[in-house]
């Protein structure tokens, strides 16, 4: 994933995310900026209304996270064209 990249943030793509990488929600939620019961309620889509902050957020991580390289960290790929995810080694 570029940073050209549109990514589409869904609940699903969180938690698949979230998931693939080995972590859990309080730690995607630090690491994100937000509260983990904030993470939880977007992942289960509890929550009551939109909040952009939150939404610029997450993209940002699903960023940062698709250009790390670093040890243990995976990386994401998003096609634009049928916006599906994958995660490589």
């Amino acid at each position: 994933m570029d940073e050209d990249t549109t990514v589409s943030l869904t609940s699903e793509t969180m938690k698949e995310i979230i998931d693939s990488l080995g972590m859990n929600i309080r730690q995607s939620a630090l690491e994100i900026g937000i509260a983990h019961t904030t993470l939880s309620r977007y992942i289960r889509k509890e929550n009551k209304r939109q909040n952009k902050n939150n939404d610029a957020k997450m993209l940002n991580w699903l960023h940062e996270k698709a250009k790390s390289k670093g040890p243990g960290t995976k990386r994401i790929n998003h096609d634009i064209k049928t916006n599906n995810f994958s995660v490589c080694s």
